[in-house]
């Protein structure tokens, strides 16, 4: 009942392709498969193929795809895209679902659940500042 690494973070942008070719071209990261399940976007890959940086693309005049993304997460208004605010969230691999539901639980803290596919679970939840953290909860890795 641990969070065990940083898996990625996730960065909302209304400059898209320059913040793609900042972390491939600069960085030397490479674009690889990305789901695309509700925002369009791109995921960055490490030399491990780990997808580290999850880059989701804002468009602030389409009024459909900012009601998804404020489903989706936070919703913050993409002014406030810039700097820090332009981290949506931090996702972390961690371990034991039921139990660190139930000291959540305990603990009388907001959190939301949320199955995904294939054995992913996830909790979000708020750190003392306002951070949307994401803990993946993989059954194939938690044994």
């Amino acid at each position: 009942m641990t969070a065990r690494l940083l898996e990625h973070y996730n960065i909302r942008t209304t400059r898209f392709e320059e913040t793609v070719h900042f972390y491939t071209a600069v960085l030397g990261l490479k674009r690889g498969h990305y789901p695309g399940r509700i925002l369009p976007g791109a995921w960055i890959y490490d030399e491990k193929d780990v997808p580290v940086v999850h880059i989701a693309d804002m468009n602030p005049f389409d009024e459909e795809l900012l009601r998804k993304a404020d489903a989706q997460t936070v919703g913050r208004p993409v002014t406030t895209l810039h700097g820090s605010g332009a981290i949506d969230h931090i996702a972390f691999l961690a371990v034991d679902y039921v139990a660190f539901c139930r000291k959540l639980d305990e603990m009388s803290l907001v959190y939301k659940p949320r199955d995904v596919q294939d054995g992913l679970r996830q909790i979000y939840i708020f750190d003392p500042n306002g951070i949307l953290i994401e803990l993946n909860f993989h059954e194939s890795k938690e044994g």
